[in-house]
């Protein structure tokens, strides 16, 4: 028992470097890159969208989630630099324009296409996120 209690003393400790939050940051957004820009005859894009169903509704999920995600890694990396409020705001502008450029550049890659579901996704994973955060009460939004 206490072996776990060192270990989640070392894990907070770790997750509360900002390399490790840039880390994850930038590793999630290539995930997000990856998926949102490959062309959409390609394999892994094909085959991650039809092992959640394949339809517009399962992809739709899918983006609220990829940019839910991608929004709480950026603001762990804007808190380390911004005090809360701006770092919220900061993250969400951020995010937002991320996904409406992610979304209208898909208009130019093979097999894709730029869809206002998909850009109504991107949005709604981001606010979800603050959303949740505002719950939590740790961001004073003034």
């Amino acid at each position: 028992m206490h072996r776990s209690v060192a270990v989640d003393k070392i894990m907070k400790r770790t997750l509360e470097r900002p390399a490790v939050a840039w880390l994850m940051a930038l590793l999630w957004a290539s995930l997000a890159f990856y998926l949102l820009l490959m062309p959409g005859d390609n394999a892994i894009v094909s085959d991650t969208s039809h092992a959640f169903g394949g339809t517009v509704l399962t992809d739709a999920i899918g983006h609220v989630i990829l940019f839910g995600v991608w929004t709480g890694l950026v603001y762990r990396v804007f808190v380390f630099y911004l005090p809360r409020p701006k770092a919220f705001y900061a993250t969400l502008g951020t995010i937002l324009v991320l996904g409406t450029c992610i979304e209208l550049t898909q208009s130019l890659v093979p097999e894709r296409g730029a869809a206002v579901l998909d850009l109504s996704a991107n949005w709604l994973g981001a606010l979800l996120f603050a959303g949740y955060e505002r719950l939590q009460g740790q961001t004073d939004l003034l």
